[in-house]
Formats: structure tokens, sequence, C-alpha cells
């Protein structure tokens, strides 16, 4: 067995699974994932850009956490090297990254290998090549040598389009729409408005849709994917909302662009009735969201949320998208187990940015 730590800015998780990567379809069983919401990005100082260690009780409950799962696995077999652990954004962001790191490892023994935005493309791109025929339907197309794997990943800030190409070079391409997450544009949304405008919601729907179809139609795109079937997948919660349950469950499963927009319509015409809920939510708006405005902040991502999917797919001439089940983490596992590579053997030189 082997163990993969994933700790991002909200959340860490452990995967763990047979060391063999098997090549059938993998069920509910395959693995142990286990996680908790620690929210590290809390402790992050944007004024120093650093955690800072002797204060942060979030960075404690992190080690605390790896300690205390590791002890567990070696406890049950596994073993020390094939424990590993990746971070994400919170430590690409920080001055005192090489302090955070050693205190993790002089705590826990574990070394952290810190991804860049294109390694973690690169590796979530090949969890979907390995898992591409998972819960497909017989009659779906294959994955040939000649095509390319398309992954639409809208986080809080950005949205991040990554392709991969099949055959032996499989080149990976990422570009990043800065402002197109959905916290970015919910801060948009909340920016200059006039509550004592009746039209002042609507108004600032429209800016949205004008500012979400400006960035993407400036875009060219690439001529590398010219000719190539493409096979385009989506990432990130408003997405992955349309669909319920488990990641095995959610894998595969086909998104229409038409019902996209037809949900951010419906989304539209029930957020114009809720001023009320809006004005309290702009409020809170840098601070953490009031469990009672959850239900008004997804309604809110959902009126531009799904617009940035299908801009994005219209621009490949695509109708669909199907739901990534298996992210990062799993990313992780097969480049490490399946293809035999380390993570600090990613390829630089292999993953390019497109215009």
């Amino acid at each position: 067995m082997v163990g993969i730590f994933d700790i991002g800015t909200r959340a860490i998780r452990l995967l763990v699974g047979p060391k063999r990567v098997p090549t059938e379809e993998w069920r509910r069983d395959t693995f142990c994932n286990l996680g908790q919401i620690l929210n590290l990005g809390d402790d992050f100082d944007e004024s120093t850009q650093m955690i800072d260690l002797a204060a942060s009780h979030k960075f404690e409950d992190l080690c605390e956490f790896m300690a205390t799962l590791k002890g567990i696995m070696l406890d049950h077999g596994v073993k020390e090297e094939d424990i590993s652990a990746i971070g994400t954004a919170i430590f690409r962001w920080l001055n005192n990254r090489d302090q955070v790191l050693e205190e993790i490892e002089r705590e826990t023994g574990i070394r952290v290998t810190v991804l860049s935005a294109a390694d973690e493309a690169r590796l979530t791109l090949h969890a979907i090549g390995h898992t591409y025929r998972f819960r497909l339907k017989e009659d779906a197309p294959e994955l040939g040598k000649d095509d390319a794997i398309l992954l639409l990943d809208q986080g809080g800030g950005s949205m991040e389009v990554s392709f991969l190409t099949m055959g032996n070079e499989q080149k990976v391409f990422t570009h990043t729409f800065d402002g197109l997450g959905t916290i970015a544009l919910r801060r948009l949304f909340f920016q200059d408005i006039d509550v004592e405008d009746p039209e002042w919601i609507s108004k600032q729907i429209q800016k949205i849709q004008h500012y979400i179809a400006e960035k993407i139609n400036d875009w060219e795109g690439t001529s590398e994917l010219a000719g190539k079937k493409l096979h385009a997948y989506g990432m990130g919660a408003v997405i992955t909302n349309y669909v319920s349950g488990s990641n095995y469950t959610i894998h595969n499963q086909r998104i229409e662009a038409d019902k996209l927009l037809q949900d951010a319509s419906e989304a539209v015409g029930i957020i114009l009735q809720k001023q009320d809920e809006l004005i309290r939510l702009y409020q809170v708006l840098n601070e953490r969201t009031q469990p009672e405005l959850f239900e008004t902040e997804r309604l809110l991502d959902r009126t531009y949320g799904p617009p940035v999917y299908v801009r994005v797919l219209r621009k490949f001439n695509l109708d669909h998208l199907r739901i990534c089940g298996y992210g990062l983490r799993y990313g992780a596992y097969v480049w490490q187990n399946y293809i035999g590579r380390s993570l600090t053997e990613l390829n630089p030189h292999s993953i390019s940015q497109f215009a």
C-alpha cells in the first residue's frame, strides 16, 4: 500500500491505495480517502506573505493530522518510503516556504513536494487518461493516439484550461484566465454597487457576463489542438455540484453545455428576488461566509460559474464535458506507481503556457 497527502489552502486529504495501480475499473473499496478542513490559508498573512509558525494553530493541526495518520499507516504495513506529500497554491505563495517545509518534515518525517500550477494540471490529466474508460458507456468514443484531453478547472481566483496530447510525446499545455474564478467573480459582482438603483442586481449580472465574454473571446487558443479530437473534462465546485455521489460515481458523468446555460438562467431568475440576502452577503464579503448565507453564495456562483465553462467549450466547438472524479492526488498516485516516476521528476520542459 501507498499513502499520498494532498495539502491545499482549504483542506488536507490522504489517499491510501494499492502500490500496484489497478488497470481495471476502480471500485469504492479500492482506496481509502480521509481528510480534514483546516483552512490553512486563513493563517496566511497577505502583508508578509508568510504563515507565523509560532502562532498558527492550523499549521499545528496540519502536522498533527499528518503525523497521526502516518503512524497508523506504518502500523498497518505501509512502508515509510511509500508515503509522500504534495502541496499546492498555499505553498507557492509563501515567502517562508522553506521554513514551513522544514518544520513539516521535522514534525512528521514527511517531505512535501510543492507543485506548480502546471504540475497540478499534468498530474490531474494523467489521472483522467488512466481512468478514461471507467464508468463510460460502451458506445462512448475511444481515446485515440491523436486525441487530446481538455481539462477545465474553475477555482476561486481563476479558470485553468489545460490539455494533454495523447501519443508518444504527451505534451501538456496550460492557460490561466485570471479573474474568472468564483471568488474573483463574486468580488467583481459587488464592486461599485448602487443598492438604491432598483435594477442593480441585473446590471451587475450583465457586467459580469460582459467581463467573462471579453476575457474568453480575446483568447486566441492554440494551434496545438488543430485537427485533434478533444475529450473535455470539468473540475471545480460549480461543475461538480451538478452531480451527486462520491468521486467513484460522478466520474465521467456527462454534462451538456445547454444544461449549464439553462441552470444559469434559472439562477438569475431566483437571485433577482434575493436583494436582502445579497446585501448581507456583501457586508461579510471579506469574512468567512455565515452559514445562513451559503445558499445565497452558491446561487450567485451558479449565475456566472457555468457561463465560464460554456464559453471555453464553445471556443473549442464542444457542446459537453464530463466530470473528473479523480483529481490531483489520484494523478500523483498514477504518476508515482503506474508511470513509475518520482514527483521530483515532473518535467517543466514538457509543460508549456499557450497564449
